[in-house]
């Protein structure tokens, strides 16, 4: 049996609809809490041009980094960074939802994202 992690997401402005959601990954949907009107639970993550785009709120309390930041900046998706650095996508999504940053990445693939991101490596560094 597979184990899967979910992601919740809150509909701040409009209850469950057609078009109003996207679909890929929904696994279910709440009732609302008086700050949401659906919550909505995906087994995939979001991107934050489908949050925009439906107006939804991360329940997720992820503390996103400063390697979150500059790739969003450099408009560049996790398997974008993952292709051209070499380090796996899983990892990269670690080190941008943990506090660590780089800083356990290894001086090398931490050089090179860095010039992915064409930023200095300490601003990447938690």
């Amino acid at each position: 049996m597979a184990n899967f992690k979910f992601f919740r997401y809150g509909m701040r402005l409009r209850g469950f609809a057609p078009l109003c959601q996207p679909l890929e990954g929904l696994s279910s949907i709440e009732a609302g809490d008086g700050k949401y009107y659906n919550i909505l639970v995906y087994k995939r993550m979001l991107t934050a041009k489908e949050m925009k785009q439906y107006e939804l709120d991360d329940l997720n309390n992820f503390q996103y980094n400063k390697l979150h930041t500059r790739r969003l900046e450099k408009g560049m998706s996790l398997n974008d960074l993952s292709r051209l650095s070499g380090v796996p996508k899983r990892t990269l999504e670690y080190y941008e939802r943990t506090g660590v940053g780089l800083n356990n990445c290894g001086a090398e693939k931490a050089i090179l994202i860095s010039d992915i991101l064409d930023c200095n490596v300490r601003d990447l560094m938690e």
